[in-house]
């Protein structure tokens, strides 16, 4: 599936901080679920299409951006699928990064086809200050 993204995506500057999470089926999570997972100082802006979302907060801080890549996931640890997962801050692209994994069922791939780390894997190592567990609940409704 080809999928035209708007041109102020398209040609983009790839923000400071990216990582990818690999998934076996070409789906991204539901929108709403991301932003309040999240969520820092109040609910960000939502906007997307077939194969991207992208959430801001006020107007001059942080944006992210997802973006599907459909059948170029890391297929040597079994995803034909990723996620491109793009932040100005690190903290705002491990979250989402973590969410989709869990959330999807992928992979986040850490260091370019290096490694690939199961959510619970990649939360000990990258976000052991975060409370995940009530962010989880705040997103999803379930704990």
């Amino acid at each position: 599936m080809t999928v035209e993204l708007p041109r102020e995506i398209r040609d983009r500057v790839p923000a400071p901080h990216a990582l990818r999470v690999g998934l076996r089926r070409p789906e991204l999570p539901k929108a709403g679920e991301l932003a309040a997972f999240c969520a820092q100082d109040g609910s960000p802006a939502v906007e997307g299409g077939p194969a991207w979302i992208r959430l801001a907060w006020r107007p001059g801080l942080d944006t992210l951006l997802v973006l599907l890549d459909e059948g170029k996931g890391p297929a040597h640890l079994g995803f034909d699928h990723a996620l491109l997962v793009e932040s100005g801050l690190a903290k705002a692209c491990f979250l989402a990064a973590y969410f989709i994994a869990r959330r999807c069922g992928g992979v986040v791939q850490v260091r370019q086809r290096a490694k690939g780390l199961a959510a619970g894997a990649f939360a000990e190592r990258y976000l052991d200050d975060e409370d995940l567990d009530a962010r989880w609940e705040r997103a999803t409704g379930t704990g």
